[in-house]
């Protein structure tokens, strides 16, 4: 289940990164402020978290599904907000509320950033003080959101095929949610038959996502060199 959970949460990070490489730099700036901000700001209420209330909170299956129904209807709604904007690159009009909408950056993202930095703090909190952590995963937050949109932006600079890859994104978090509300189903009997090992499946779905990402890339940065 916690692979599950931090796939789909490494693919809502990877989203906002594509969605972020649409805007323009003061909207960047804000977004990334803001969450290097409240970063700090909420280390305190992290440091009272222990590793075994996050296990708990990955093993409650009415919390894992509530967390899986928003992110499927965060999902949904990108994908709806990014075909309208797409519609807008070649001619068509959208309404302000369409547009001012695209910069919303999601709950999700709100949950993946959180629960990094829970695990930060878990297994860095012997190497530096409490204190300097929270600065320096602040700063990390804002280098982060401020450098990786625009590196997209750079390997990838039509915006259509932007919004392609974050189309395809939304669709992984989907299915990572359906995976999370189907796991979470109580069965009213105990199972008899052989179990289902779902870790090997997905850790062969991200090999070959991450082998297609590596390509892909790759292909980019050459395509590049010959340009310069």
């Amino acid at each position: 289940m916690e692979l599950v959970v931090q796939v789909m949460l490494v693919l809502a990070l990877i989203g906002s990164f594509f969605q972020m490489s649409q805007w323009k730099l003061f909207p960047k700036i804000v977004l990334a402020g803001s969450l290097g901000l409240l970063c700090y700001l909420i280390y305190p209420w992290v440091l009272d978290q222990s590793r075994q209330e996050l296990n708990q909170w990955l093993a409650d299956s009415n919390l894992m599904q509530q967390l899986a129904t928003i992110q499927m209807v965060e999902a949904l709604a990108f994908i709806l907000l990014d075909v309208a904007f797409l519609q807008s690159l070649f001619g068509h009009k959208i309404q302000n509320g369409i547009r001012y909408a695209t910069y919303f950056p999601g709950l999700m993202l709100i949950v993946a950033i959180l629960f990094l930095q829970m695990n930060s703090f878990y297994y860095l909190s012997h190497l530096v003080s409490f204190d300097l952590l929270g600065i320096l995963f602040s700063g990390f937050i804002i280098f982060v959101f401020l450098s990786f949109p625009r590196l997209i932006q750079w390997l990838l600079p039509e915006a259509y095929l932007r919004l392609e890859m974050r189309y395809i994104l939304c669709f992984g978090q989907i299915l990572c949610s359906v995976v999370i509300t189907f796991f979470c189903q109580k069965l009213p009997y105990s199972p008899t038959t052989t179990y289902l090992e779902s870790k090997p499946l997905i850790c062969l779905f991200l090999l070959v996502v991450g082998m297609f990402l590596i390509g892909w890339l790759g292909a980019i940065i050459k395509r590049k060199i010959k340009i310069i």
